[in-house]
């Protein structure tokens, strides 16, 4: 007997009152599993109510999307000023309060840290569980994550139009000036070169002594869309003009594939070949690595996480629309689950390949795939 809960459309998931949220979540798992929808997409299809193994409610909404550290645990900030570890099956084992809203994604710099940059202005510094090693105050407002490009050496951007080099050890710091803030990305190319986008609309290359020695110009802002390396030796990020970029390691463009949305995630390239990435358009794309598309599939809401590879090859989309979209590496749509909460972050694996999703209520919840 299925749940006609019909994408839920009814406004449960609107309360504050968290009780009542947990509890109607609790009644849909245990009364059944799936059910049957007719009107999405104008096809039959099969949905089921997502399995959800724990979900803790921690207060404040996930903007940051969670990271591993080094040995496994999972951390992530959130816009009560939180940050909050987790061991890797997503038990909550510590958490240390910051000044302001934590907004940047973490990331592990120097093999036993993780690093995390706040609104006040600090990025900190944690050990495996969680406890603080280090606080810097580098200049503004920290939105993006920090990319490590040589041992003690990280880059990342803040508010004050610049992108900031920073030497750990030394506490030295250079700065170069854009034309505005700096809610990119960066990412680190094989080659040793720093890659960040601006608000600016520019795609900034940085050698490893800081010197900026190219750039490409999109239509729009750069948010969190982190350039990846294809298979191909190209390069691939999104932009809030619309369009998932691909471009040469020489910053040349290849090709554009145009959207009906900004592009904020970052995309993946899947086991066979195929770029996927999701749009404020409500869509899911599958191109070729020569900008293609072979598939769309659409959602209800705007898509602004990430997508995540599965162990089994499988990709999974998380869509405002509070679902997540299972697809196989060719593109092709697998299932739809419901999770009862939007979703902005980035969704990562445990240790046992269950899927830890951190939500806009508030909540983190362990999903079985």
């Amino acid at each position: 007997m299925g749940v006609r809960i019909r994408f839920l459309k009814i406004n449960i998931f609107k309360s504050t009152n968290y009780s009542f949220v947990a509890l109607i979540s609790i009644v849909l798992l245990l009364s059944s599993s799936c059910y049957k929808y007719v009107s999405y997409n104008n096809s039959k299809s099969e949905y089921c109510v997502a399995n959800i193994k724990d979900i803790q409610h921690t207060g404040g909404a996930y903007f940051s999307s969670p990271k591993h550290t080094p040995n496994g645990n999972i951390v992530a900030g959130n816009h009560n000023g939180n940050v909050l570890f987790f061991n890797s099956e997503g038990d909550k084992i510590n958490s240390y309060k910051t000044k302001s809203w934590v907004h940047a994604t973490p990331q592990s710099v120097s093999d036993t840290l993780i690093s995390l940059g706040s609104y006040d202005g600090d990025i900190y510094f944690f050990n495996n569980d969680g406890q603080l090693r280090k606080v810097i105050k580098p200049g503004g407002k920290i939105f993006t994550n920090l990319v490590e490009v040589s041992k003690d050496i990280v880059l990342f951007g803040a508010n004050r139009k610049s992108i900031i080099w920073y030497d750990l050890k030394n506490d030295i710091k250079k700065v170069f000036k854009t034309r505005k803030l700096n809610h990119g990305s960066p990412a680190l190319l094989s080659n040793g070169i720093a890659v960040i986008g601006s608000s600016d609309k520019n795609l900034y290359f940085f050698d490893k002594d800081f010197n900026m020695i190219k750039s490409y110009k999109t239509g729009g802002w750069i948010m969190h869309s982190k350039p990846i390396e294809l298979s191909s030796g190209n390069i691939a990020f999104g932009s809030y003009d619309k369009c998932l970029h691909l471009i040469n390691s020489k910053g040349k463009l290849i090709n554009k594939i145009k959207t009906g949305g900004k592009i904020h995630g970052t995309p993946v390239e899947t086991s066979d070949s195929l770029i996927a990435f999701g749009s404020f358009d409500g869509n899911i794309y599958f191109s070729d690595l020569n900008g293609k598309i072979v598939n769309t599939i659409k959602t209800r809401k705007k898509i602004v996480a990430s997508p995540l590879v599965l162990p089994n090859k499988n990709i999974v989309f998380a869509s405002m629309d509070r679902c997540l979209y299972y697809c196989s590496p060719n593109g092709e749509l697998l299932s739809v689950t419901y999770t009862g909460s939007k979703i902005f972050a980035s969704p990562i694996l445990t240790q046992s390949g269950n899927i830890f999703l951190a939500t806009l209520d508030g909540s983190v919840m362990i999903v079985e795939p």
